[in-house]
């Protein structure tokens, strides 16, 4: 009897772990993700100021 309880138990924290550990991946790939979006935000942002930047030059745009 006393085999069974521990092996339950064993079995039990096994899938704890692997859960925690999937967890853990999937957050990891979700700030990957974040980090990606951010940068083509930014990269974004950065070409249209610098196509504002431009048309201010040629005075297209006045500010």
């Amino acid at each position: 009897l006393n085999f069974l309880v521990y092996y339950y138990f064993n079995l039990q924290l096994q899938r704890y772990q692997d859960g925690f550990r999937g967890n853990i991946r999937k957050e990891i790939e979700s700030d990957k993700i974040r980090r990606e979006h951010i940068g083509f935000l930014e990269e974004r942002r950065s070409l249209f100021l610098d196509q504002r930047e431009r048309r201010r030059k040629e005075g297209l745009e006045v500010y």
